[in-house]
């Protein structure tokens, strides 16, 4: 069976015309296993389970992981989500999860948003006593550079100190 170019031509553009469509459907299908899945983590509330701290922070948001020592506690939910070995899941607009060789981490890209998930989740943070300790000392060297600086009564600066 010899086929002429346009002939040729005119199948590849059906099965193209096919692939089309069936990629679109596959993103229709992966968008709402998505949704579907984001709602069955937000409605079970895993997170609540465990304790949380707080891994990295920066202006914008932060990144939380489990506090515990045993890593397999969520592997079913990184093989749900198919986190393992690297992967991510965008669970809410500026919330992801995040999978790292059988580690799990919730990334908030923004705080407010961040907090905001953490209390909807019952999500117990645990903050580390140095990061207190270090809270205290500055208040305290904050006290004592206010103090300092009301002794000066002629600087026009003072009024924005308080």
């Amino acid at each position: 069976m010899d086929l002429n170019i346009q002939e040729i031509n005119g199948r590849l553009e059906k099965i193209s015309e096919g692939y089309s469509k069936l990629f679109a459907q596959e993103q229709k299908l992966k968008k709402e296993k998505q949704r579907l899945l984001a709602k069955d983590i937000l409605d079970s509330k895993p997170f609540s389970r465990y304790k949380w701290e707080v891994k990295k922070r920066d202006r914008a948001g932060f990144i939380l992981k489990p506090y515990f020592d045993d890593d397999m506690r969520f592997d079913d939910l990184q093989e749900k989500l198919d986190l393992y070995p690297h992967g991510g899941f965008q669970l809410l607009d500026k919330i992801e999860l995040s999978g790292d060789d059988g580690d799990l981490y919730i990334v908030a890209s923004d705080i407010k948003a961040g907090i905001e998930f953490i209390k909807s989740q019952n999500i117990e943070i645990v903050i580390d006593k140095s990061i207190i300790d270090d809270i205290k000392s500055m208040e305290k060297q904050i006290a004592g550079l206010k103090d300092f600086v009301n002794q000066f009564d002629t600087s026009a600066e003072r009024r924005h100190i308080s």
